[in-house]
């Protein structure tokens, strides 16, 4: 059998060379510390908002005029489609079922497929020269998050985060438009329709840091490390216990090392001379 590993000389170890230990842990946790207390002080606040967006292959496009009042003759004509689609709701053919199904899944499709087309480079090249941003398309588009909804795949959530909280509501809006033209341009389909407005600016919570804790964890390795490297390159012989362990030689006896009172040599020699 193995020899059995005895764990009070383990303590006895690390308790001789608690010095080693107890200054490892005294620098790591300064650095956590320092780390952690210069992250709260640069921590700058950042600001979110989110639009949600429809893709609609069957969308309408509405033409805006230049008049705000509009004509009677044109709510007349309003009025009459209206009852013309009342009249034809109840004779809908069967295979309107099948239809909407296929557009249902072409929706998502395209969803899944092209949401990234969102934070395409030209896409926020587009973005930046519409709204005069500063910083490199890398940095906007990392600040822009597109993500399909689990439930309905084929809405589609747009955040976006940003020190500036109007900003960041008015990058939001436009977002919609921007996604639209590269839908455009990409497959030729107009196919996007904002379902909720950008919503109003709220603060992230702040990230948790865990530099202090993240700091004592490795100093207490690094201090086992240590020790245990120390001692296993420690070749003295100490107590008669290393001697019988290394040597495997009983010990007869033991000569005993004092060390002169030299106080007392004094006093000896002042009574001498005396």
């Amino acid at each position: 059998m193995g020899e059995s590993i005895n764990i009070r000389e383990y303590l006895d170890i690390f308790k001789n060379r608690k010095k080693v230990v107890f200054l490892i842990l005294f620098i790591f946790i300064l650095g956590g510390g320092l780390l952690q207390y210069r992250h709260s002080k640069s921590y700058v606040p950042t600001y979110s908002s989110t639009v949600s967006v429809r893709i609609n292959t069957n969308k309408k496009v509405e033409t805006s005029t230049s008049n705000k009042k509009k004509s009677k003759e044109k709510e007349k004509e309003k009025e009459k489609e209206k009852e013309e689609k009342a009249q034809t709701q109840a004779q809908i053919p069967q295979d309107y079922g099948n239809s909407s199904l296929q557009s249902s899944s072409l929706n998502q499709s395209i969803a899944e497929k092209y949401s990234s087309l969102a934070v395409s480079k030209r896409a926020m090249m587009e973005l930046k020269d519409k709204l005069r941003l500063k910083g490199s398309t890398e940095s906007i588009s990392r600040s822009i998050s597109v993500v399909p909804q689990e439930s309905i795949m084929e809405f589609i959530d747009i955040r976006v985060t940003n020190e500036d909280a109007k900003l960041g509501q008015k990058i939001a809006s436009v977002m919609p438009e921007i996604f639209n033209n590269e839908l455009k341009r990409v497959i030729g389909l107009d196919c996007v329709e904002v379902l909720y407005d950008a919503t109003e600016p709220m603060i992230n919570q702040k990230p948790q840091d865990n530099s202090l804790r993240n700091f004592t964890i490795i100093g207490i390795v690094l201090a086992i490390f240590v020790v245990l490297l120390l001692e296993c390159l420690d070749n003295k012989i100490v107590t008669p216990d290393d001697a019988e362990k290394y040597w495997a030689v009983p010990v007869i006896g033991i000569v005993p090392f004092e060390k002169e009172n030299i106080k007392g040599k004094k006093l000896r020699t002042e009574e001498v001379q005396a």
